[in-house]
């Protein structure tokens, strides 16, 4: 585990209210460090933010506003959510590459579709599955990430290098979907449509392409590296605990977890793309 910092770093985070960022702001901020975070203002998730973080707003992007809102503040670290490529990353800086797989928070669930889906399983429409559902995938959640990635903070050894962070968490996609169906006290009723499908069926839809050049592969990953230069890397919340955590912000957050109707018309349409699929197949073999 990560201990009090007697000698604080100041810590520069771009970003700071996602997914991943805001628990890494609060865990600095809980070993000691001194942090600003530097975003548009938006906490769109309503995550929370300790107290003691200053906030400084501008558009990354805008490097004039940028430096106008840094003025003559001075970090020790500055950890760059919104870079999303290598010339972007590097200018000018000495760097370390850090690598999340798929990591999610209480109020970001790992599932494609997001809270829409968690919503059909609750009311127990039946939800889509790419492939068998028996392809493994890894999931992190955002303060087990928090642990590595604060625990590089400081260490001139960690310049130059790349680290892939994630937990040890390893299921199949049946066992996700069935874990939060559990945490909702519900059945799932899970249909498996050809990874193939959704492009056809939801062309313009992000996950469409996941399902084919992503989650549809297992994935599993060796965090060696993270847990020699971090030794206090110790990831503690399972999917299961994770999964209670996130029907409780749901209930606690019913403004920003309820189902979008333009993601239940693409699942609407996958699930009836599979039905209608198998009344061919059906016709098919009575013929």
């Amino acid at each position: 585990m990560l201990h009090h910092d007697a000698a604080p770093l100041r810590v520069l985070y771009l970003g700071g209210s996602g997914t991943i960022s805001a628990s890494c702001v609060r865990l600095s901020v809980e070993t000691g460090m001194r942090v600003a975070m530097l975003n548009r203002g938006r906490n769109e998730k309503d995550r929370p933010l300790p107290d003691g973080v200053e906030a400084l707003v501008a558009d990354v992007t805008d490097d004039a506003a940028v430096t106008a809102a840094i003025g003559d503040r001075t970090f020790d670290a500055v950890v760059n959510f919104l870079s999303y490529d290598a010339a972007d990353a590097r200018r000018g800086f000495p760097l370390t590459v850090v690598r999340p797989s798929h990591t999610y928070d209480d109020a970001n669930p790992p599932l494609p579709g997001g809270w829409t889906v968690v919503d059909r399983i609750a009311r127990g429409a039946e939800v889509p599955v790419h492939g068998d559902g028996t392809s493994l995938w890894t999931l992190t959640h955002a303060e087990d990430f928090a642990q590595g990635l604060v625990g590089l903070l400081g260490n001139p050894r960690a310049i130059g290098e790349t680290f892939t962070i994630t937990g040890s968490d390893v299921y199949t996609w049946d066992q996700i979907y069935t874990i939060v169906a559990e945490a909702l006290g519900v059945a799932p009723r899970l249909v498996h449509v050809a990874s193939e499908l959704y492009p056809v069926v939801a062309p313009g839809w992000f996950w469409s392409g996941e399902v084919l050049g992503d989650i549809g592969h297992s994935a599993v990953f060796d965090t060696t590296k993270i847990r020699t230069f971090v030794p206090g890397f110790a990831p503690r919340l399972t999917f299961h605990r994770a999964a209670s955590r996130m029907v409780a912000w749901r209930r606690d957050h019913p403004d920003t977890t309820t189902a979008d109707a333009a993601t239940e018309a693409v699942l609407d349409r996958i699930v009836g793309a599979y039905h209608a699929a198998r009344e061919v197949y059906r016709a098919w073999g009575a013929s």
